[in-house]
Protein backbone atom coordinates (compact mmCIF):
# COMPACT_ATOMS: atom_id res chain seq x y z
CA UNK A 1 0.00 0.00 0.00
CA UNK A 2 1.33 3.44 -0.55
CA UNK A 3 -0.85 6.66 -0.68
CA UNK A 4 -0.28 10.22 -0.33
CA UNK A 5 -2.43 13.40 1.03
CA UNK A 6 -1.98 16.81 -0.26
CA UNK A 7 -1.20 19.13 2.48
CA UNK A 8 -1.13 23.19 2.33
CA UNK A 9 2.08 25.13 0.69
CA UNK A 10 2.66 21.93 -1.96
CA UNK A 11 3.39 19.61 0.27
CA UNK A 12 2.40 16.08 0.53
CA UNK A 13 2.16 13.51 3.68
CA UNK A 14 3.26 10.34 1.78
CA UNK A 15 3.43 6.69 2.78
CA UNK A 16 4.84 3.10 1.51
CA UNK A 17 3.69 -0.35 3.72
CA UNK A 18 4.91 -3.43 1.86
CA UNK A 19 4.61 -7.13 3.09
CA UNK A 20 6.34 -10.02 1.83
CA UNK A 21 3.96 -13.39 1.37
CA UNK A 22 5.13 -17.00 0.38
CA UNK A 23 2.64 -17.92 -2.00
CA UNK A 24 2.74 -21.71 -1.64
CA UNK A 25 1.93 -21.23 2.17
CA UNK A 26 0.30 -17.90 2.39
CA UNK A 27 2.07 -17.07 5.23
CA UNK A 28 4.71 -13.95 6.21
CA UNK A 29 8.16 -13.98 4.83
CA UNK A 30 9.11 -12.78 8.32
CA UNK A 31 6.77 -14.16 11.19
CA UNK A 32 8.42 -11.08 13.44
CA UNK A 33 6.95 -8.56 11.46
CA UNK A 34 3.82 -8.04 9.13
CA UNK A 35 5.17 -4.96 6.89
CA UNK A 36 8.31 -7.12 6.40
CA UNK A 37 9.31 -4.83 3.10
CA UNK A 38 9.62 -1.25 3.19
CA UNK A 39 7.13 0.85 6.04
CA UNK A 40 7.84 4.79 5.80
CA UNK A 41 6.11 7.92 5.86
CA UNK A 42 7.29 10.55 4.55
CA UNK A 43 7.40 15.02 3.36
CA UNK A 44 7.20 15.75 0.14
CA UNK A 45 7.42 18.98 -1.99
CA UNK A 46 8.23 19.37 -5.88
CA UNK A 47 10.66 22.65 -4.78
CA UNK A 48 12.49 20.45 -1.63
CA UNK A 49 12.29 17.07 -2.74
CA UNK A 50 11.06 14.17 -0.48
CA UNK A 51 12.36 13.27 3.04
CA UNK A 52 11.56 9.57 4.19
CA UNK A 53 11.72 8.06 8.00
CA UNK A 54 11.39 4.18 8.38
CA UNK A 55 12.60 0.74 6.98
CA UNK A 56 13.24 1.55 3.64
CA UNK A 57 15.66 0.44 1.00
CA UNK A 58 18.81 2.60 0.85
CA UNK A 59 19.22 5.53 -1.76
CA UNK A 60 22.06 4.04 -3.31
CA UNK A 61 20.07 0.79 -3.93
CA UNK A 62 17.41 3.26 -5.44
CA UNK A 63 18.71 4.94 -7.99
CA UNK A 64 21.26 1.42 -8.78
CA UNK A 65 18.49 -0.26 -9.46
CA UNK A 66 17.40 1.79 -12.27
CA UNK A 67 19.95 1.21 -14.43
CA UNK A 68 18.28 -2.27 -14.69
CA UNK A 69 16.87 -3.56 -17.93
CA UNK A 70 13.61 -4.75 -17.36
CA UNK A 71 12.07 -2.90 -14.68
CA UNK A 72 9.82 -6.01 -13.81
CA UNK A 73 12.52 -7.92 -12.97
CA UNK A 74 16.33 -7.89 -11.70
CA UNK A 75 18.59 -9.02 -14.76
CA UNK A 76 21.91 -8.33 -13.37
CA UNK A 77 22.07 -5.95 -10.87
CA UNK A 78 21.31 -6.75 -8.04
CA UNK A 79 22.40 -10.08 -8.74
CA UNK A 80 25.80 -8.48 -9.49
CA UNK A 81 26.29 -5.84 -7.70
CA UNK A 82 24.57 -6.93 -4.14
CA UNK A 83 24.70 -2.81 -3.28
CA UNK A 84 22.18 -2.93 -5.50
CA UNK A 85 20.33 -5.62 -4.21
CA UNK A 86 16.51 -5.96 -3.28
CA UNK A 87 17.19 -5.52 1.02
CA UNK A 88 15.46 -2.89 3.15
CA UNK A 89 17.06 -1.36 6.42
CA UNK A 90 15.20 -0.43 9.69
CA UNK A 91 15.72 2.82 11.36
CA UNK A 92 16.45 4.77 8.00
CA UNK A 93 16.07 8.90 6.95
CA UNK A 94 16.27 9.24 3.15
CA UNK A 95 16.55 12.20 1.49
CA UNK A 96 15.59 12.66 -2.15
CA UNK A 97 16.24 15.51 -4.27
CA UNK A 98 14.20 17.57 -7.01
CA UNK A 99 15.53 17.28 -10.34
CA UNK A 100 17.85 20.51 -11.37
CA UNK A 101 18.92 20.02 -15.47
CA UNK A 102 18.22 16.11 -15.28
CA UNK A 103 20.51 16.38 -11.95
CA UNK A 104 19.36 15.12 -9.00
CA UNK A 105 20.77 13.58 -5.57
CA UNK A 106 20.18 11.17 -2.99
CA UNK A 107 21.13 10.66 0.80
CA UNK A 108 20.43 8.28 3.65
CA UNK A 109 21.43 7.85 6.99
CA UNK A 110 20.33 4.26 8.97
CA UNK A 111 21.23 4.93 12.81
CA UNK A 112 21.41 0.58 13.34
CA UNK A 113 21.70 -1.22 10.56
CA UNK A 114 22.12 -4.84 12.48
CA UNK A 115 18.95 -3.96 14.51
CA UNK A 116 20.76 -5.60 17.97
CA UNK A 117 21.35 -3.20 20.49
CA UNK A 118 20.76 -5.74 23.29
CA UNK A 119 25.02 -6.32 23.35
CA UNK A 120 25.61 -3.09 23.29
CA UNK A 121 25.68 -2.65 19.38
CA UNK A 122 24.95 0.14 17.39
CA UNK A 123 25.54 -0.02 13.24
CA UNK A 124 25.09 2.82 11.59
CA UNK A 125 25.39 3.32 7.83
CA UNK A 126 25.76 5.84 5.15
CA UNK A 127 24.91 5.91 1.25
CA UNK A 128 24.80 8.74 -0.99
CA UNK A 129 23.55 8.74 -4.73
CA UNK A 130 23.58 10.65 -7.73
CA UNK A 131 21.88 11.07 -10.99
CA UNK A 132 21.58 12.56 -14.19
CA UNK A 133 18.83 11.56 -16.83
CA UNK A 134 18.59 13.04 -19.88
CA UNK A 135 15.62 11.27 -22.79
CA UNK A 136 17.14 7.83 -23.00
CA UNK A 137 20.53 8.82 -21.17
CA UNK A 138 20.39 7.55 -17.50
CA UNK A 139 23.90 8.12 -15.57
CA UNK A 140 24.35 7.01 -12.01
CA UNK A 141 26.81 7.15 -9.28
CA UNK A 142 26.33 5.62 -5.99
CA UNK A 143 28.65 4.77 -2.65
CA UNK A 144 27.96 2.80 0.70
CA UNK A 145 29.37 2.29 3.59
CA UNK A 146 28.30 0.38 7.12
CA UNK A 147 29.71 0.58 10.13
CA UNK A 148 29.85 -2.81 11.95
CA UNK A 149 30.84 -3.59 15.47
CA UNK A 150 33.73 -5.36 14.72
CA UNK A 151 33.30 -7.89 17.59
CA UNK A 152 30.42 -8.97 15.71
CA UNK A 153 31.54 -8.65 12.23
CA UNK A 154 35.59 -9.42 12.79
CA UNK A 155 36.15 -9.58 9.17
CA UNK A 156 34.00 -7.07 8.05
CA UNK A 157 33.45 -4.47 9.96
CA UNK A 158 33.28 -1.96 7.32
CA UNK A 159 31.93 -3.04 4.55
CA UNK A 160 31.70 -0.47 1.56
CA UNK A 161 30.88 0.18 -2.03
CA UNK A 162 31.03 2.18 -5.17
CA UNK A 163 28.82 2.09 -8.24
CA UNK A 164 28.90 3.81 -11.77
CA UNK A 165 26.48 2.68 -13.82
CA UNK A 166 24.96 3.86 -17.15
CA UNK A 167 21.72 3.02 -19.55
CA UNK A 168 20.22 4.15 -23.07
CA UNK A 169 17.35 3.40 -24.32
CA UNK A 170 17.30 2.85 -27.72
CA UNK A 171 13.89 2.57 -30.29
CA UNK A 172 13.99 -1.11 -30.15
CA UNK A 173 16.62 -2.13 -27.17
CA UNK A 174 17.96 -0.72 -24.09
CA UNK A 175 21.89 -1.37 -23.20
CA UNK A 176 22.84 -0.59 -19.91
CA UNK A 177 26.77 -0.84 -18.31
CA UNK A 178 27.85 -1.01 -15.02
CA UNK A 179 30.96 -0.90 -12.30
CA UNK A 180 30.88 -1.84 -8.85
CA UNK A 181 34.02 -1.98 -6.37
CA UNK A 182 33.67 -3.30 -2.84
CA UNK A 183 35.27 -3.83 0.10
CA UNK A 184 35.39 -5.72 3.45
CA UNK A 185 31.92 -7.01 2.50
CA UNK A 186 28.70 -6.25 1.32
CA UNK A 187 27.07 -3.26 2.68
CA UNK A 188 23.90 -4.80 1.99
CA UNK A 189 24.68 -7.69 4.40
CA UNK A 190 24.78 -10.34 1.36
CA UNK A 191 21.27 -9.14 0.49
CA UNK A 192 19.76 -10.63 3.75
CA UNK A 193 18.12 -9.09 6.17
CA UNK A 194 20.42 -7.82 9.03
CA UNK A 195 17.91 -8.83 11.63
CA UNK A 196 18.00 -12.54 10.54
CA UNK A 197 22.00 -12.97 11.08
CA UNK A 198 21.76 -14.68 14.32
CA UNK A 199 23.33 -11.66 15.97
Amino acid sequence: MKGQEALSGGWLATFQLESMIDLTTGSLVDSDRFFNSNAWVGLANDQFGEIRLGRQRVVGQQFGSQLEIASWKDMSMGATFKASDNYQIDNTVNYLSPSWAGFSFGLGYSFDVAGDQTNGWKSPAASVALKYESGPLLAVATWDKAYLPASAFPDSARPQAWQLGVSYGFSVAKMSLGWSHQTNGYVGMDGGDPDNLGL
